[in-house]
């Protein structure tokens, strides 16, 4: 989930991870574990309430990825969703498979 959206030069807004099997809200941080946040909560935040509450700022550069169904990539962090995180040495690839449709020649 992505909410907040706000346009400037660029575009940002703040992520949110929803558990469906377990039914519970997670802020993404810049650094750490997921942030529980309560769900009932959460359409009544604003960009700068999340912000103060720890969530990290996304833009349309921010690479997300789900490798599994239990962790999260955001940039050079892996997020495991039910605890702990870990900041990846160097740069992740971007995927193959964009980069190839992005170089595909267009008819």
């Amino acid at each position: 989930m992505i909410g907040n959206l706000e346009e400037m030069e660029f575009t940002h807004l703040q992520g949110m991870v929803l558990d469906r099997q377990e039914g519970k809200l997670y802020l993404i941080p810049p650094a750490g574990a997921l942030i529980p946040f309560p769900l009932r909560q959460a359409s009544h935040f604003r960009r700068d309430d999340l912000r103060s509450r720890g969530a990290r700022d996304l833009s349309w550069e921010t690479t997300l990825r789900w490798p599994d169904s239990d962790h999260l990539l955001v940039d050079r962090t892996l997020y495991k969703i039910n605890g702990g995180a870990i900041e990846l040495p160097g740069d992740v690839a971007p995927r193959l498979d964009a980069r190839l449709e992005r170089e595909r020649p267009k008819p």
